[in-house]
């Protein structure tokens, strides 16, 4: 059953961090902030933020099926090369 998109917006506050799907890069400080969600790659400086759209993140979601998202499935519907976050982000709500 798909989230609908305030439970989403719950599960998703409840995620400070996550690991990469490949286990090579995980991204922290996540938080939704206003129509972005908004993050930290491990590894960039601390006031080094990146964001993705959340609109962007929630259609990903809904398009994906009951399977996880793809960075090739990601490439459709996230802009500004932020594939890998959304596809982490996105398996651990679908956890």
């Amino acid at each position: 059953m798909k989230l609908s998109k305030e439970q989403f917006k719950q599960e998703l506050s409840k995620i400070s961090e996550v690991q990469s799907v490949s286990k090579t890069s995980s991204y922290r400080s996540i938080k939704l902030k206003g129509r972005y969600v908004e993050f930290i790659r491990k590894g960039k400086s601390d006031d080094e933020v990146e964001k993705i759209d959340f609109e962007e993140l929630y259609k990903l979601y809904c398009v994906s099926g009951d399977c996880r998202p793809t960075t090739t499935l990601a490439r459709e519907y996230i802009t500004g090369r932020m594939y890998s976050p959304s596809v982490a982000i996105l398996a651990k709500i679908m956890e």
